[in-house]
């Protein structure tokens, strides 16, 4: 660098939002310079994340936590890691604020796969978003792009961290970039299964696996999708065929609820099939650097050594294949990360005891519901949690903070 002495860090908040059955994630990264007057004051840039927004138990919460604390009404990343009610009734309340999406990352779901969703609920807005949740997004959100993202054996294209230039703009327009190459199968087959969205063509992108966003320099988000298993899919389209049910469209969600239910009951063990998952970390140059995390509600102070987050949704990783594949994927974040959300709201039909001795996280995140009405989260899995000597933070709607936050202040460079 030079005889600069420049010194670029981020203050930043994460949040686990006391939702209940759902979830409900946030980040607010904000850049500062040490060049800019006022330079405590005055960030450089603040960016917004967010990963799903949904729940099953207070929905009034939810309301007020939006209407609250998200006066911005931007969001310049938005990931829905899949189409269940308790992960994506929360879009009605970011429609209703107009709120905007610079970039909506959601996950290829076909058609039958949507048909298998729909049963996981009655509720009338839910039934008529999952139809079509794409076209739905598209009529009432205010959202610039939406990414499609598909499966696929691709490595993280982001393998090492790229070197900080000289001249290295302090703009806001230049700070936030898209890492990502068409995926043109998919593309092909969307535009197959979802024909009405063809005239939103411009509007919708569909990144290949491996891909990512990057804030320049000082942060990555490196989302996973992992299919769901295309012989059951098939099997459950076969035995809605033999029902009678010959044109398998989403528009049979509204009717013969009775086949689909016996059989899905046949073919599935429960309703989730896969999700989004995603990771995001930090890039750091100076080895000296340090980080301090202040948690809440535990009113902790820690100087960390590792500061990624995975955020898992619902994915059911109990098989080795399938965990193989999403270990494999994120290699190089291995033993790097220090928030970890546990899938399915703490659900041991979705819960590997591998997670403990592959990924190092301190604080082991479950959003559900305090009734255990759907007997969530697991004893065994906090059990599994507790006796790693790791720590198992059960985010319910009747916490008495509104969140579990982390807030977290990194020198990334100086």
């Amino acid at each position: 660098m030079g005889n600069k002495t420049r010194v670029i860090w981020t203050r930043n908040l994460f949040s686990f939002w006391a939702v209940g059955q759902g979830l409900f994630y946030t980040a607010k990264i904000d850049i500062y310079s040490s060049e800019l007057p006022d330079r405590l004051d005055n960030p450089i840039g603040c960016f917004n994340i967010l990963y799903d927004i949904g729940t099953l138990s207070k929905r009034e919460r939810l309301n007020q936590i939006v209407n609250g604390y998200f006066t911005n009404k931007k969001f310049h990343l938005c990931f829905i890691s899949h189409f269940h009610e308790d992960h994506v009734n929360g879009l009605k309340i970011l429609k209703e604020n107009n709120v905007y999406i610079e970039r909506l990352i959601v996950p290829y779901v076909s058609p039958i796969e949507l048909i298998a969703l729909s049963l996981s609920s009655e509720d009338d807005w839910y039934r008529s978003f999952i139809i079509n949740p794409y076209l739905w997004i598209l009529k009432n959100l205010n959202v610039k792009n939406i990414y499609v993202w598909g499966s696929g054996k691709e490595k993280p294209y982001f393998s090492e961290f790229p070197s900080m230039p000289e001249d290295y703009s302090l703009d806001d327009r230049e700070l936030f970039k898209d890492v990502i190459k068409d995926n043109e199968e998919i593309k092909e087959q969307f535009f197959s299964d979802y024909p009405e969205l063809r005239e939103d063509d411009g509007k919708i992108k569909f990144p290949e696996q491996g891909g990512y966003f990057e804030i320049r320099y000082l942060w990555i988000f490196l989302p996973f999708y992992l299919e769901a298993e295309k012989a059951k899919l098939e099997e459950f389209q076969k035995c809605l065929k033999e029902k009678g049910i010959e044109n398998i469209t989403t528009n049979i969600i509204m009717e013969k609820r009775k086949e689909r239910r016996e059989c899905y009951k046949k073919l599935f063990g429960d309703l989730n099939l896969t999700s989004l998952t995603l990771y995001h970390q930090p890039i750091i140059y100076n080895k000296s650097n340090y980080g301090i995390n202040v948690i809440t509600p535990f009113k902790g102070y820690i100087k960390m050594s590792n500061s990624g987050q995975f955020l898992l949704g619902d994915i059911n990783l109990n098989t080795q294949d399938r965990y193989e594949e999403f270990k494999q994927f994120y290699k190089n974040y291995l033993k790097k990360d220090f928030v970890f959300q546990v899938p399915h709201h703490g659900s041991f039909e979705n819960w590997n005891k591998a997670f403990l001795k592959d990924f190092s996280s301190m604080y082991w995140i479950i959003n559900a519901g305090k009734s255990k009405r759907y007997r969530h989260p697991s004893e065994e899995v906090i059990s599994d949690i507790c006796q790693s000597g790791k720590c198992p933070v059960w985010v319910h709607e009747d916490w008495k903070e509104d969140r579990f936050l982390i807030e977290q202040c990194i020198h990334h460079w100086w």
